[in-house]
């Protein structure tokens, strides 16, 4: 599965305010390419997702948390598939950012409760094949703040030797090739 295969889906439940393909080669004037705007269920927040290889919703759709949107992509002013993921307060313009994490822990409706942490490098793909099945965040370790290790209820440390978190759930092989059928094995059991 190519990078840009992985299912985005909604951090929180709301309303499609925007599901615009960019025209030609993905461009358009903020460098967005394909993307989706969101707002929350309460109307304070907007999210959006940008940089899609394709949109799955439309315009005034309701979606529920777990929605599947699109797919990650590389559309508009992108070196490389991602997802570039926005929150701001309402209504949208460029000055109200919020950092996802803490909204996701604190404003969204139930926040993360799953982490999943890796490290830069070919671990990185079986980290996402267990995002797209636990439909959770992934951060990199040399990255992630402690503050957001400590609101997930769950953490779980995909690739390397040792749990660098004494709660963390570690999920690794001898290569990236192990490490990636142990992620499908703990998903075939169901995550157990």
């Amino acid at each position: 599965m190519a990078s840009s295969d992985y299912m985005v889906y909604a951090a929180s439940s709301g309303s499609v305010l925007e599901a615009r393909w960019a025209p030609g080669n993905g461009e358009d004037p903020n460098g967005w390419g394909n993307y989706i705007l969101i707002q929350s269920k309460d109307g304070q927040h907007e999210m959006i997702y940008a940089h899609l290889a394709s949109i799955k919703v439309t315009r005034d759709q309701q979606v529920e948390e777990g929605t599947i949107l699109g797919i990650m992509g590389s559309t508009g002013q992108s070196t490389g598939p991602h997802l570039h993921f926005e929150v701001r307060k309402a209504p949208w313009n460029n000055q109200n950012d919020i950092d996802p994490f803490q909204w996701l822990k604190g404003e969204g409706e139930k926040g993360f409760m799953e982490l999943i942490l890796v490290g830069q490098g070919p671990d990185e793909r079986a980290a996402g094949y267990l995002s797209d099945y636990l439909k959770a965040p992934v951060a990199y370790l040399d990255a992630v703040k402690q503050s957001d290790i400590e609101a997930a209820q769950k953490v779980y440390v995909v690739g390397g030797s040792n749990k660098l978190i004494e709660r963390a759930i570690l999920i690794s092989g001898n290569d990236r090739f192990a490490t990636c059928q142990r992620v499908l094995d703990f998903i075939a059991k169901g995550g157990a």
